[in-house]
């Protein structure tokens, strides 16, 4: 501590601040103060350590919270002055700096919330107006679901005057995408979990009518669907004086006996006619007991007639007799009590009744009116290449084409046990409705027409149709293709020529030097000699019959017959069926490749594994792990100097300490978060390093392959496996 400031009684965590600063060589004078919290004195630190000009902010009426959002502004070459004020709260400030780093000034809107703030801010950013909604006092979360409405070109505008919260509104956001009538429960006597659950039914299909009532809560009609969806007989507890813990015992109770009960299905053994009531005669005629003895199962669906003593007789109506007073009402099996009775069937064990099982209804199923078996697979020729040029990648559809057509499931048949109790079927379960784009659904909400020209793909519950785009080629000549959706080049792509396509892109002839940007998948069924300045850039895969010098980066798969001097790059796996020579090739979860360089020992690099983008962002995580660490170590010790100099009554009054303590608990929060996201990175980290390299022909000489870090230099060798070990070495395993 400087002499000069040995007179003032600073906190250790003050001290700590100006020590720091002497040893970067910083002008203390600026912040060594007493008036100044250690988290004030931090950000001005930080600022000088940074070379901003830290007089706009270097003053004791900013909380540090505004002293940050200052310095991260003037950090980013930011012209601070509509925000630099110390009226402006802190959040207010954050937002106004958001936006002016993209270009958006909401100075003039400080009048509203910080939430509104963002929200028009957002807005702002992907040209949605949201300031007249905000003129007629809609709220932060309200505003969210409207400008996440437009985004997505769905009409939310009718509901907004119903009095309906933001988390509401969401659940109306989303049963429109999804196409089902929200119009059933867009209702202000619903709360926003009764509105899932009823929009959960109706993307499921299901009767939603069994539970869309006010008077049932969330989880009772979570109860209820849950048991829809198990195709269960709801009425048995779908009662509203059954409490939520008394719905889900029953619906467990039926899932139990629909399983049991669907396990003894199939067994084998004729069913008889209901069992006629006997006669007077006959019930008055007692069985001779000594004869003979009935056996139930435990569950009442078999009964067997046990003879006590070989070659005893036994008549039909001393059987028909027993079962009655056993209370045998249905599946009574007469021609083989019948064949008791005669002496045909001289078995000492007969079964004489059995019971139905129930039979399940058979599951709600989508019809769907184009190819779903295009996989795009490539045929393995005898050579073992791939014969890119005749693969069926998609299937085509026009507007106004009928897509799909469900059909409902189906009720099931009750079974019965002997004693006559009821066995309720299992309803077939129902599939949700279909999502995506490119198509609609029509008024009977079974039908799916297409609303495109384009290619069609179905996955799971996801349809879509991607608009298209076809050309017969693209030169100098034809000019550069932008298209919102996908594109079909029928011939060649020319040199300088550039495509982007927010879908896929497809050519059937060769690629030049062209640069190629998608946002889903590009296969190019010839191949590509990039001339060193050709590049493909896709968010999915990337497949060719081959490569030469290009440049290849994809958000998925990389997949080749051969690749040449080129640069690659897979965030899943690079498969190259023949030669890979030359040029670098690097994926994160693995490369297998037939043959890796060549004779001529051409030099290769390959390398699979953590990149340094990944390093990068667990770096930087750990480093905003540690910042929020400091700073909670700073508000705990500032909270408790307050709390050892001022009386309760006293500090509370004060509005710094109220700051203090609200900052720990937001600054708690973000520990926690950050502190997860580098966890789970760190998790996938530990998945990621499993990857390795796969060399099914040969590795020649002047191959630098790299694991995790870890680096190999080849030597002629033949199919082999290159990995790192669990003690950091690099491992060569033959396969």
């Amino acid at each position: 501590m400087p002499k000069e400031l040995e007179k003032y009684e600073f906190t250790p965590d003050q001290q700590r601040e100006i020590e720091e600063g002497v040893e970067a060589g910083l002008e203390i004078s600026v912040y060594a103060r007493p008036e100044y919290l250690a988290l004030q004195m931090r950000q001005i630190r930080l600022g000088m350590m940074e070379g901003l000009d830290v007089s706009v902010y270097a003053d004791p009426a900013y909380d540090w919270f505004q002293m940050e959002q200052l310095r991260k502004g003037l950090s980013y070459d930011i012209d601070v002055s509509p925000y630099a004020s110390p009226r402006i709260p802190y959040d207010k400030m954050r937002q106004v700096r958001k936006g002016l780093h993209f270009g958006i000034d909401i100075s003039p809107y400080l009048q509203y919330s910080a939430g509104i703030l963002r929200e028009i801010r957002r807005g702002m950013r992907y040209e949605v107006d949201l300031l007249p909604y905000a003129e007629k006092g809609y709220t932060d979360e309200e505003l969210e679901q409207i400008r996440l409405a437009k985004m997505s070109g769905v009409d939310l505008d009718p509901y907004l005057e119903k009095g309906l919260r933001g988390v509401s509104l969401e659940q109306i956001r989303e049963g429109i995408r999804s196409g089902v009538d929200v119009s059933v429960y867009a209702r202000e006597d619903y709360s926003w979990r009764q509105m899932r659950e009823i929009r959960l039914g109706l993307e499921k299909q299901l009767d939603i009518s069994q539970y869309a009532n006010p008077y049932y809560s969330y989880r009772q009609m979570q109860e209820i669907r849950l048991g829809l969806e198990s195709g269960l007989p709801v009425e048995n507890y779908s009662r509203l004086r059954f409490s939520t813990t008394d719905m889900r015992q029953k619906r467990l109770q039926l899932m139990e006996e629909m399983a049991r009960q669907e396990k003894n299905d199939g067994q084998d053994g004729a069913l008889g006619a209901v069992l006629m009531r006997p006669s007077k005669e006959e019930q008055e005629q007692k069985p001779k007991e000594d004869a003979f003895e009935l056996v139930f199962t435990p569950d009442d669906m078999e009964v067997y007639l046990m003879m006590r003593e070989e070659g005893a007789s036994v008549t039909q109506e001393e059987i028909l007799s027993a079962l009655w007073s056993s209370k045998v009402r249905k599946g009574i099996l007469r021609k083989e009590i019948a064949a008791i009775a005669d002496g045909t069937n001289k078995n000492r064990n007969v079964l004489v009744a059995c019971g139905q099982p129930p039979k399940a209804g058979e599951d709600g199923w989508y019809e769907f009116f184009f190819r779903t078996d295009v996989n795009g697979t490539p045929k393995v020729l005898e050579d073992g290449s791939v014969d890119y040029q005749n693969v069926e990648w998609f299937d085509t559809v026009q507007e106004g084409d009928k897509l799909a057509f469900y059909h409902n499931a189906e009720n099931g048949t009750d079974g019965y046990t002997v004693r006559g109790e009821v066995l309720h079927a299992r309803r077939g379960k129902e599939k949700g409705v279909l999502i995506g784009f490119g198509f609609s659904l029509q008024p009977d909400k079974r039908t799916y027409i297409s609303t495109t020209d384009g290619w069609v793909n179905q996955y799971d519950n996801h349809l879509e149709v991607n608009s298209k785009l076809e050309v017969e080629e693209t030169t100098l000549a034809t000019g550069n293709i932008v298209f919102n959706g996908s594109v079909h080049v029928r011939g060649n792509v020319g040199s300088q020529t550039e495509i982007h396509a927010q879908g896929d892109i497809l050519v059937d002839g060769f690629v030049e030097a062209a640069i190629l940007e998608s946002g889903g998948n590009v296969v190019l069924r010839q191949g590509m000699n990039g001339a060193g300045s050709g590049s493909v850039r896709a968010a999915g895969n990337v497949s060719g019959r081959f490569f030469e010098s290009a440049n290849i980066h994809a958000g998925g798969r990389i997949e080749a017959n051969y690749c040449m001097n080129c640069e690659l790059e897979s965030q899943d796996h690079i498969e190259i069926l023949g030669n890979l020579v030359g040029g670098r090739a690097y994926a994160v979860k693995g490369i297998t490749v037939q043959n890796l360089g060549n004779r001529a020992a051409v030099a290769s690099y390959v390398r699979v594994g953590i990149n340094d983008e990944i390093l990068e962002e667990y770096k930087q995580l750990g480093e905003t792990v540690d910042s929020i660490g400091e700073e909670l170590t700073l508000l705990r010790n500032a909270r408790e100097d307050f709390e050892k100099k001022y009386p309760a009554e006293q500090r509370n009054e004060m509005e710094v300490y109220s700051k203090v303590k609200d900052a720990i608990f937001t600054k708690e929060t973000q520990y926690t978060e950050a502190a997860q996201k580098r966890d789970d990175l760190a998790q996938e980290m530990k998945k990621i390093s499993a990857a390795c390299i796969v060399v099914k022909g040969r590795v020649y000489e002047g191959v630098l392959a790299e694991v995790n870090g870890r680096r190999w230099i080849s030597r002629f060798m033949l199919n082999i496996t290159i990995r790192r070990t669990t003690d950091e070495r690099i491992a060569v395993y033959k396969n």
